[in-house]
């Protein structure tokens, strides 16, 4: 069994998860040479859009000496199991019924930052993955709330991609669930700590999104 913790402010305070985990050598290949990928596939798309926010950090707060953001992720995981999105989709919309209506949730990724030069995301091709096999759910516990995620097992027949100088141009979209069960439901994905230049902090925002069919 493991626990993950969520950060709370930055890479001063990152955590230590429980559990057993293991270093395991994969190849990870530059999703750049994909032909076009599909959420309900391959689980991620590289899109391109500009935005016309020129600063995500809202005045008078300057959230970048406070340093009041979260570390990246080098734990393989999914944000969401099948229990904690449902319970999530309740909690926001409690008012509304989505009982027999498919529902996903997509997670929208950029730099806010320039290129990203450290820490890209990388993500298992969901065709690749064994879901009955692969995945295990675990406790995330955070400062407000406990709630659920996935984490992977090892397999060597995972497929890894990765898109190396993500521009502030380029959009990653992934899908963290779907209540549809003939599509992929689940999309793995971690950062790349051992990437990039270390001394260029990477800085990113992500959105997630309730999508409704």
């Amino acid at each position: 069994s493991a626990i993950y913790y969520a950060s709370e402010a930055g890479v001063d305070q990152a955590k230590e998860h429980d559990g057993q985990f293991e270093w395991k050598e994969v190849n990870i290949q530059n999703g750049r040479r994909l032909h076009a990928t599909d959420l309900d596939r391959e689980g991620f798309q590289l899109i391109h859009h500009i935005s016309n926010v020129q600063d995500y950090y809202p005045p008078p707060s300057d959230l970048r000496k406070q340093k009041n953001c979260r570390e990246p992720s080098e734990i393989i995981h999914n944000d969401y199991t099948a229990n904690s999105a449902r319970k999530r989709l309740r909690d926001t919309l409690p008012q509304e019924s989505f009982d027999k209506q498919r529902f996903a949730i997509v997670n929208l990724w950029r730099s806010i930052a320039g290129t990203v030069q450290t820490n890209p995301l990388a993500f298992i091709d969901s065709q690749s993955i064994n879901v009955g096999n692969d995945i295990i759910s675990v406790k995330r516990v955070a400062k407000d709330r406990i709630g659920e995620i996935q984490m992977s097992l090892y397999n060597s027949q995972h497929q890894w991609y990765y898109f190396p100088l993500l521009t502030a141009e380029e959009v990653l979209i992934f899908k963290t669930f779907d209540s549809d069960s003939a599509v992929n439901q689940f999309t793995l994905h971690t950062a790349l700590g051992a990437v990039g230049d270390s001394s260029v902090p990477r800085e990113s925002i992500e959105i997630r999104a309730f999508v409704f069919f």
